[in-house]
This record gives C-alpha cells, structure tokens and sequence, in this order.
C-alpha cells in the first residue's frame, strides 16, 4: 500500500543534507573544486541510501502520467509574428513512469 512506497523512497535526511550542503555553497560563492569537495559527502550518502533501497525493495514506479490527444498542433510564434511551419498531430498519446532510482520510462 502507501505506506510500502513512502518506505521506499529516499530518506528525507539525506535529501535534507544535500540540499542543505547546496545552499551553503551557493551562500558561500565557492565553485569549481571547493564546492565538488563540500558536496561529495552528502551525495555519496543520498547515492547509497538509494542504492540500498533499490537493493532491498527494487526500483519502484514513484509516478505515472498518460497523455492522450485527439488532436495536437505545434507551431512556434516569434516576436509578433508566427512562422509559417505548423506540425498537426492526430491520435498523440503517452505514458512517462518516473522510478525510485530517478530514471524515466
């Protein structure tokens, strides 16, 4: 049920950490090999919990959208005027799974 998936997931501390070690950098203006230093621990520790889940209950689907259109045209406008190419799609339709792991379907 939902409680299964929301275990599954990654766990709001390492999301938390990672974020958090973001923010200090960008605060602190460091960049290049400074800010690859400061964010290496807290990406290994979101990296294996997510490994570790993976492991134990397999890469789950976390969301699912379909799509289907009757009718779709494409057609792109630049600075007041619209350009002469138009793209008419009939019968368009999809389906996007986004998995545990980050991974798109």
């Amino acid at each position: 049920g939902g409680a299964d998936i929301r275990a599954n997931r990654i766990s709001s501390l390492e999301v938390f950490e990672m974020e958090s070690a973001l923010w200090a950098a960008r605060a602190r203006r460091v960049s290049g090999k400074k800010e690859r230093a400061a964010l290496l621990s807290p990406a290994m520790k979101l990296i294996e919990d997510l490994e570790r889940k993976i492991e134990l209950y397999g890469d789950q689907m976390i969301r699912r959208i379909s799509y289907k259109l009757s009718k779709l045209v494409w057609c792109v406008q630049s600075q007041g005027q619209l350009d002469d190419v138009q793209i008419a799609f009939t019968g368009f339709q999809g389906e996007h799974s986004y998995m545990d792991s980050g991974a798109l379907k």
